[in-house]
């Protein structure tokens, strides 16, 4: 433990708690999809008050898709894909900006190429999914694309349901992922 001053020119006791814990970490090699079902291999989407899923280094082996994610309430069974209002807006490298939107997912980040070199990195943060409130999510992410440039994404979602979400699927819009995928 340790003593930091304060603003009030005290010296304190460092404060406790408030850092983040890792859940679960998974390296993917070619893979369709990860799923994160509470109460299996560590995953707890009861107990914080916030998460945070973080992408490094995804690389696809389609052209030109999209990560994503999507919720189940039913124990990972089924991973929804409808109910989201999900905003996708980018800035590129030359600096021009494009937005869209999805209602089929509460991650949508566009277009990560699959040429040498070309991948994707973000992070994902969501509010405690087990409530009975609609479900708020955001992410900030890099992508480089087929076009070579660089995007620089922001993506908000909420999902209109007040179920609770007790598992979530990380995937493309299509093919296969390898890459570090981090709760």
């Amino acid at each position: 433990s340790s003593t930091i001053l304060y603003g009030d020119q005290t010296y304190k006791a460092e404060p406790t708690g408030g850092a983040w814990n890792l859940l679960r970490s998974e390296t993917a090699s070619s893979d369709n999809e990860i799923n994160f079902v509470d109460g299996v291999s560590g995953v707890d989407l009861t107990t914080y008050k916030m998460y945070k899923v973080l992408g490094i280094d995804i690389d696809t082996s389609n052209n030109d898709v999209n990560p994503i994610i999507l919720w189940s309430d039913d124990g990972g069974v089924s991973y929804e894909t409808s109910n989201y209002n999900t905003s996708m807006n980018y800035l590129t490298y030359g600096g021009s900006v494009s937005s869209s939107g999805s209602a089929a997912e509460a991650l949508f980040f566009n277009n990560i190429g699959n040429s040498a070199g070309e991948s994707g990195s973000f992070e994902f943060t969501f509010v405690n999914p087990s409530s009975a409130f609609h479900k708020l999510s955001w992410g900030l992410g890099v992508v480089s694309p087929a076009t070579g440039d660089m995007r620089l994404i922001i993506s908000g979602s909420t999902w209109t349901s007040t179920a609770a979400v007790d598992a979530f699927q990380f995937k493309m819009s299509a093919g296969t992922f390898s890459g570090v995928v981090k709760l």
